[in-house]
């Protein structure tokens, strides 16, 4: 059987990565189609192992600074992805967050979605999106950028709706996924399929090493907007006696970086190697996720570092943290709502 995986972007490596190198364990032989491919992120990757077929809009990534524009350019995006042609596979697979699920397929295959969202800049996120540009929407602009720009999303949310009625079958990665596609696509889900998460690497690293609870809090990720690690900063920014590590990489990093500066309680490394993962997961006294995410692997891999999490009540994360036994949530999406989390934190016992 000739099968094809159709991943939206393989740049910086995320969850929908680790998605992806699940299913070429499955399906070895399997080659992947992508948007665009940065290979300096996946040298030790699987996904390198693998014929991948690229779209026109990889030579973008030649440009120098390319990383800081390509996604301005999200309206070729589905015209990128119907340019595959996948006519000669017997199986056709989409790992889809952006556009990989509207590629086009024929009568004698089989495609699978296995979806993380709807396009969130188009449905779920999509007011928090355009206020990012505000100078697209007021009045001394009727005519200019902002026609251009609105109406460009609105024909790609029209597009990404069709394109969510081409497969043949979709699976959802969580009950949060499961009801928006059922809301934006108005088809049901055959199943809710949670990612794997190996954390058994986490939780060895506990057994080997014993390490000591230490007095800071952790947080970790691909550091993007909606993501609101700013909250994390604000919030320890009123709390100079805590002390908080954000590490991570991403287009939020410099951002983060000048709001926590003069703030010596605050800090963000970057990048971490494995070993520092391991060992700040393990020593942090809790893990802050700020995030509505539409899973949201990095509370397991505390979880399984013997660390409580602390959680926006919303998305993915409900479903994987138990109140009060692996952690707690905080209701708002405000620094003043994770502020009274912690101290209610420092008040609690986990064991």
């Amino acid at each position: 059987m000739h099968v094809a995986i159709v991943h939206d972007q393989l740049t910086k490596p995320g969850g929908a990565e680790k998605v992806l190198e699940a299913l070429l364990e499955i399906y070895p032989n399997a080659d992947i189609y992508t948007v665009i491919y940065q290979p300096k992120f996946y040298k030790d990757s699987i996904i390198s192992n693998h014929r991948i077929y690229t779209s026109y809009l990889n030579g973008l990534m030649k440009i120098p600074k390319s990383e800081m524009f390509y996604r301005l350019l999200f309206y070729e995006f589905p015209k990128a992805v119907e340019s595959f042609n996948l006519y000669n596979y017997d199986l056709v697979i989409s790992n889809h967050a952006v556009v990989s699920h509207g590629v086009i397929t024929y009568q004698h295959q089989t495609h699978v979605a296995y979806t993380h969202s709807p396009i969130r800049a188009m449905w779920s996120e999509y007011h928090k999106f355009i206020k990012k540009f505000p100078f697209w929407y007021k009045d001394k602009y009727p005519f200019g950028l902002a026609k251009w720009a609105l109406n460009k999303f609105h024909l790609v949310r029209q597009w990404d709706y069709l394109a969510g009625q081409r497969p043949d079958a979709i699976f959802s990665n969580s009950k949060e996924i499961r009801n928006r596609v059922e809301k934006y696509y108005k088809r049901p889900v055959e199943s809710v399929i949670y990612p794997p998460v190996d954390v058994s690497e986490y939780s060895n690293y506990v057994k080997k090493h014993k390490p000591r609870k230490k007095n800071f809090y952790f947080a970790l990720s691909r550091l993007q907007e909606y993501k609101r690690f700013d909250i994390i900063v604000e919030a320890f920014k009123k709390m100079p006696n805590q002390k908080v590590i954000i590490a991570g990489d991403g287009p939020e990093y410099k951002r983060l970086k000048k709001l926590a500066h003069g703030h010596d309680n605050i800090e963000l490394p970057g990048f971490l190697s494995i070993e520092d993962k391991f060992r700040l997961y393990a020593e942090a006294k809790a893990f802050i996720f700020p995030s509505y995410e539409d899973f949201g692997i990095v509370p397991l891999e505390a979880q399984a570092s013997n660390t409580p999490v602390i959680a926006y009540a919303r998305g993915g994360a409900t479903e994987t943290v138990i109140a009060n036994k692996t952690g707690i949530f905080f209701k708002e999406q405000t620094p003043e709502s994770l502020i009274q989390a912690v101290k209610s934190f420092e008040n609690m016992e986990f064991s």
